[in-house]
């Protein structure tokens, strides 16, 4: 049996109709970046230099949290895509708590720590007067999902 030049062209379709079909059913399960993944790949991030160093050094090594902690990464997105991270930097606590976080990456820690951080930053978010009000239709809920993900209730935070 040999095949001829119909045939080669015929399963050569075939063949580009398959990967093509494989390529189009795998789309819609593609995951779309949330939280600070999503903050990170915007354009308007790339205008600023200072502004990208700053989220780069501080923010791509908390989006590992981001599986456990979801909320945690969308209201950093919330506030970010908002107000300045440098904003935020000049208070100590806040620091201390995003570079306590961003080591936390690279060496064991207690989740208690990791969480009491992370509460630290929600913190400082939703004590600042221009950030509830500029971010309050989305805010609560995201803290409120927040605290369920990390089991506490609001009195404590």
């Amino acid at each position: 049996m040999s095949f001829s030049y119909l045939h080669l062209l015929l399963a050569l379709t075939g063949a580009l109709l398959f990967i093509l079909a494989q390529f189009l059913l795998r789309r819609p399960w593609q995951l779309k970046a949330t939280g600070i993944q999503s903050l990170l790949d915007q354009d308007s991030l790339a205008e600023q230099e200072l502004e990208l160093e700053l989220d780069q050094e501080y923010l791509v090594p908390l989006v590992i949290y981001e599986d456990n902690y979801p909320a945690f990464g969308n209201i950093i997105r919330l506030v970010l895509e908002s107000f300045p991270l440098r904003r935020f930097l000049e208070e100590k606590d806040f620091e201390e708590a995003l570079v306590s976080l961003r080591n936390s990456v690279f060496q064991s820690s207690h989740p208690q720590e990791l969480v009491s951080t992370m509460c630290e930053i929600v913190n400082t978010f939703v004590r600042d007067p221009d950030v509830e009000y500029g971010c309050r239709p989305h805010l609560e809920g995201l803290v409120n999902q927040f605290l369920e993900e990390v089991d506490m209730s609001p009195d404590e935070l």
